[in-house]
């Protein structure tokens, strides 16, 4: 168990920086495809 949790951690370390970024990413792309889908239904 010990060896699964330094793994995590050292797995979380070298990953943390990209998945926040990716995650970012991800949530302004949902909220412009919403956006877009509100105007194109009323349009």
């Amino acid at each position: 168990m010990n060896l699964l949790g330094s793994y995590h951690q050292v797995y979380t370390y070298d990953t943390g920086n990209n998945l926040t970024n990716l995650l970012h990413q991800a949530k302004d792309n949902l909220i412009f495809y919403k956006w877009y889908y509100t105007c194109s239904k009323d349009g």
